[in-house]
């Protein structure tokens, strides 16, 4: 297996359980805002209540945890620079205010978050029970929106999340839904499929046209490459075949899917394929084109940055309109500069190089041929979804938002699962009796 191998120490499945379910309801928690779709917990901090004991009970027996440091692995590496970077950036902000209120509030327990899961990694089974919070949360939004949808306009018009916003995290959770459901028999499995369809209607009733792109990145990388738990030599048989008749059947069901829209949806998202006819691609009006170049040209005067969550700010200053960059590049190089770019992409590049190795790995002497099918399969629904969710955030601003950062830790932690299976158990040293 390719890449510097992680020591597997002993460590008991009993002792992190407790923290991987604490962390499965803080994911389905601030990825599903469940304060937000629940009534009357609109001023609960619900989160933050969930995440400190999960703080405490790492800080307290770091036995329980993984061994493995963030600061060792490539991404983590990556991710640790970023976070200082945008805690510093406090220092050179045109907006501190802002850059606080940004630290303080989702960019903090979203950087934590991503620590916490790396952390939480102790084996294969605290990694799929955390995954599970990504099924939680996908359920709890979706059927939020159907509950509250009207039927008339664009749905998922509620708390934090916009209908951009929603379609694009429904996006990059459904293939782990989906993976779950290709892992499991019986009722369950019928229930995930039908969650995946929920999500799939969701996702074209919000009209996010960002939502649809990835969508249509989801639906090529599912008949490319679907979330199998085989190893990559079987997979890889009549895969000609394969993917031919995936995608035939992936194009009926889009195309029910397609024809089930109110008329008001199907026309709004048509305009995706129109660039000429959507008020985006003109120059001279407040689309994201506009906001786009003129923002480029800001970064140009200042490679520094202008500071986390001033993004606003430079877009008044540049003649805008106090605007969002909708793009998450753009967003990260105008508020932290030629170095905060490369470095959130190098987190998103160790991530799919460590979860293409998790796919890889298959000796033939391993101790658990379940778990490894199913880290196979939940890798392969993990690069999915972070390619979907690369595509849907050209389109958004989601640098500093808990999804991103869930996913990200996820991907790293199933790497250092797969990474440790493969090597040698050490016992840990006695030590001395005085």
């Amino acid at each position: 297996m390719a890449g510097r191998r992680i020591p597997r120490p002993i460590v008991k499945q009993a002792d992190s359980t407790a923290v991987a379910w604490s962390l499965c309801a803080f994911i389905a928690i601030v990825v599903g805002r469940a304060t937000e779709v629940l009534p009357g917990m609109e001023h609960v901090p619900l989160a933050k209540i969930v995440v400190l004991p999960t703080i405490l009970m790492v800080f307290l027996n770091p036995r329980q945890l993984s061994p493995t440091t963030v600061w060792s692995l490539p991404a983590g590496k990556c991710a640790l620079l970023f976070s200082a970077l945008v805690v510093l950036s406090f220092g050179f902000s045109i907006w501190p205010g802002q850059t606080v209120a940004l630290i303080i509030g989702g960019g903090l327990v979203a950087f934590v978050s991503f620590v916490l899961i790396v952390k939480t990694s102790a084996s294969w089974g605290t990694v799929r029970i955390m995954l599970w919070g990504c099924v939680w949360a996908a359920l709890a939004l979706a059927v939020a929106t159907m509950t509250s949808f009207s039927g008339a306009g664009r749905a998922g018009k509620f708390g934090a999340y916009d209908p951009n916003d929603l379609a694009l995290v429904l996006v990059s959770l459904s293939p782990i839904v989906l993976a779950f459901g290709v892992l499991t028999r019986g009722s369950r499995r019928l229930a995930l499929f039908a969650l995946v369809g929920l999500n799939v209607i969701v996702i074209l009733l919000t009209q996010s046209r960002g939502g649809l792109l990835g969508l249509l990145a989801l639906v090529i990388g599912l008949a490319v490459a679907p979330p199998s738990g085989r190893p990559a030599a079987a997979a890889a048989r009549g895969r000609f075949g394969a993917i031919l008749l995936r995608l035939c059947v992936l194009a009926v069901l889009a195309a029910a899917a397609w024809m089930s829209l109110p008329g008001e949806a199907r026309a709004r998202l048509a305009t995706t394929f129109s660039p000429s006819a959507d008020y985006n691609s003109d120059l001279t009006q407040e689309g994201r084109l506009a906001i786009w170049t003129r923002n480029l040209h800001q970064l140009a005067g200042r490679p520094i940055g202008f500071g986390a969550g001033s993004f606003p700010m430079v877009d008044l200053r540049a003649g805008g309109k106090f605007k969002a960059p909708h793009n998450t590049l753009l967003q990260v190089a105008v508020e932290l500069g030629v170095v905060g770019l490369p470095l959130f992409l190098a987190i998103f590049y160790f991530s799919l190089r460590g979860l293409n190795r998790a796919i890889a790995f298959d000796p033939p002497d391993t101790d658990d041929r379940a778990a490894d099918r199913e880290r196979r399969a939940l890798a392969r629904a993990l690069r999915l979804s972070l390619i979907a969710l690369l595509v849907c955030a050209f389109f958004l601003s989601m640098a500093y938002t808990a999804v991103v950062w869930v996913l990200l830790g996820l991907a790293t932690a199933i790497d250092i699962t797969a990474q440790r299976a493969a090597a040698p158990v050490t016992a840990e040293p006695a030590r001395a009796h005085r």
